[in-house]
C-alpha cells in the first residue's frame, strides 16, 4: 500500500518532470505495481508500447500520465518510464 508521503513524493517528481498534455513522450520501459508511488497497474499489454512515441492526454496525480500510443490505446503511465520527445505539431 502506497504511504501519503510516497503519493506526495510521487506528484512532486511528476511535476518537476514538467510534461505538458499535447506534447509526445517516448515509452522507455515498463513498470512495476505500485513503483516510485505509482497507484496504478502495468498490463502486460502495455509491453507493447515500449520504444514507440505516444502522445501525453490528461495527467492525473498519482495514477499516472495518460498516453495515447501509436496503436490508438490510451494507457496510465508512471513519469519514470518517460522521456521528452516533442511537442505536438
Amino acid at each position: 500500500m502506497i504511504t501519503d508521503e510516497e503519493r506526495r513524493d510521487y506528484k512532486k517528481k511528476q511535476d518537476a518532470l514538467n510534461i505538458k498534455v499535447g506534447e509526445r513522450v517516448l515509452i522507455c520501459r515498463s513498470a512495476h505495481f505500485e513503483e516510485m508511488g505509482w497507484d496504478n497497474s502495468w498490463l502486460s499489454e502495455m509491453n507493447n508500447t515500449i520504444d514507440t512515441v505516444g502522445i501525453v492526454k490528461a495527467i492525473h496525480d498519482n495514477q499516472g500520465i495518460r498516453i495515447e500510443n501509436p496503436n490508438g490505446s490510451i494507457w496510465g503511465y508512471p513519469y519514470f518510464v518517460l522521456k521528452f520527445f516533442e511537442r505536438e505539431a
